[in-house]
């Protein structure tokens, strides 16, 4: 609601107060209905302020992220840890960063910060980290703050090239590359037999060892190459 009156250009309140402001409507046939704000006349609203984390801070899966924050009121002053909320949300965007959900992880009420574990989960992911505080009067600040993961690229060969393999669920065919949050748990498989051009191949091997279905921990850029045979 605007703080002046549009048809005098003057305040709608002179003095500083808490207002219940009630409108009231009534249609032809003499039926009504009603409905209330509350105005905080002559008051500020407080402003939220995040220290930490930083929007330069990135993240692997199991760090340990340091938040913290304050609150400031033109009227209360520094504003107590009791006024303070906060939501940490994980935003997956499997699309990429216009395609994007969000699930609230973690709800603090009544600190100034605290410590969370970054998740494992699929790229593209971001944790956003979000304060509001509230003054005395309800009125209510806030901030937030985006932390972005660290990510690696591995590279997905198959021998011969061009059979499928299958990460995260998603068949692809391969060669391929395919970023991952650093530390995150990956799922992999060849499917057998499979066909290419007119000849049946059976798997034998990955080149990192693991099974014909298995998952590994993305710690760095590697190529992994799943070998199938042809078996007459």
């Amino acid at each position: 609601m605007s703080t002046l009156n549009p048809m005098t250009g003057t305040p709608w309140y002179t003095q500083a107060a808490t207002i219940n402001v009630g409108l009231r409507v009534t249609d032809d046939d003499g039926a009504t209905d009603t409905d209330t704000i509350v105005v905080t006349a002559g008051n500020t609203a407080p402003v939220a302020t995040i220290g930490s984390p930083a929007g330069l801070d990135t993240w692997h899966v199991g760090d340990a992220l340091d938040y913290s924050g304050s609150g400031q009121d033109a009227e209360d002053g520094s504003l107590p840890a009791s006024a303070m909320h906060w939501e940490i949300v994980l935003h997956h965007c499997p699309g990429g960063p216009g395609d994007c959900h969000a699930h609230v992880v973690e709800h603090h009420d009544g600190t100034s910060g605290g410590t969370f574990q970054a998740p494992d989960h699929e790229w593209y992911s971001y944790i956003e980290f979000k304060l509001t505080v509230d003054d005395g009067d309800g009125l209510h600040g806030t901030a937030s703050v985006s932390v972005q993961p660290v990510t690696v690229t591995n590279t997905y060969q198959s021998s011969p090239s061009g059979l499928k393999l299958v990460l995260g669920g998603i068949q692809q065919t391969a060669p391929f590359g395919k970023d991952a949050i650093a530390g995150s748990t990956n799922s992999l498989s060849a499917p057998s037999p499979q066909t290419l051009g007119a000849t049946s191949y059976y798997w034998s091997s990955w080149s990192d060892g693991g099974s014909q279905s298995h998952a590994f921990i993305a710690s760095g850029p590697v190529t992994r190459t799943g070998s199938l045979m042809l078996i007459r």
